[in-house]
């Protein structure tokens, strides 16, 4: 059994970087890639998952990601499209915690089905999800970044470790002053130093911190009885050729390329 688990809004903006003539560009660039995704890996299912309101990590930390830009109306308006149309026309598995983040969510679907003996693939260019590289299960958890178009390698030291000392400034979470990539590499590597530092009451506390926001909560978020979970068995190919033709998506609804798409997401109902 293989699992694909797409970070929905990771796919989103990335997006955006593609074709951006129309007012529908992002729409079209998330639809053109996320076939292709499918095509690639061909999975027994696939996993579309949403943000929830990151609940604890706010209480943890009020200014949790605090310096995020605010996004264009057009944007917010493409976003909310896409997501629609996958929950009402794919036969893709939508989920979504109100009190989690994607990542909680999606990290542990990929354990789910890693613990049962397949294999799971995320789909993200987040770092964070580094961190499912190093937990151990029954079957495999891999790691896609679609920027990159390569799986990524877990490294040789405790990666949340590395991250709690170093921080992350995209999630605006400080780190220890003064500690870069290779000093925060330098402690993680090392039990003894890293125990030492450990003793200090400021690093420690930072540590810590940083730890409840960067480790992913554990496997009862997606067992929740407030977990969204839906499922559009079939692909309705009449809606989505409807929906492409009035945002004048020319290319993909030419016979060739609109029968490829078709068969790429039907494949996905047969199994």
């Amino acid at each position: 059994m293989k699992i694909l688990v797409l970070d929905a809004y990771n796919l989103i903006y990335r997006a955006k970087s593609g074709f951006t003539k129309g007012e529908n560009a992002v729409i079209y660039m998330f639809f053109r890639s996320l076939r292709a995704l499918i095509e690639q890996f061909k999975p027994d299912e696939c996993y579309f998952v949403l943000e929830g309101m990151p609940q604890r990590n706010i209480e943890v930390l009020g200014e949790y990601k605090a310096n995020r830009p605010k996004q264009s109306d057009n944007f917010l308006r493409q976003k909310k499209k896409i997501i629609s149309m996958i929950k009402e026309n794919f036969p893709i598995t939508v989920a979504r915690h109100p009190y989690y983040e994607c990542d909680d969510i999606a990290a542990n679907i990929a354990r789910m089905v890693a613990n049962k003996g397949g294999e799971a693939i995320v789909i993200s260019s987040d770092t964070d999800f580094i961190q499912i590289l190093q937990w151990e299960t029954k079957g495999s958890i891999k790691l896609y970044n679609p920027v990159k178009k390569k799986f990524i390698e877990p490294p040789e030291y405790n990666y949340i470790r590395w991250k709690c000392m170093r921080g992350d400034k995209t999630d605006n979470i400080p780190g220890i002053p003064k500690f870069g990539d290779k000093t925060a590499e330098k402690y993680a590597l090392s039990e003894n130093l890293f125990q030492e530092l450990m003793e200090s009451k400021e690093k420690s506390e930072i540590v810590k911190r940083n730890k409840d926001l960067i480790e992913f909560a554990d496997e009862c978020c997606i067992y929740d009885e407030h977990i969204e979970i839906g499922l559009t068995k079939l692909f309705n190919k009449d809606n989505v050729y409807k929906e492409f033709k009035e945002m004048e998506f020319s290319s993909m609804i030419k016979e060739k390329y609109f029968n490829s798409f078709s068969c790429t997401f039907e494949k996905l109902c047969l199994l």
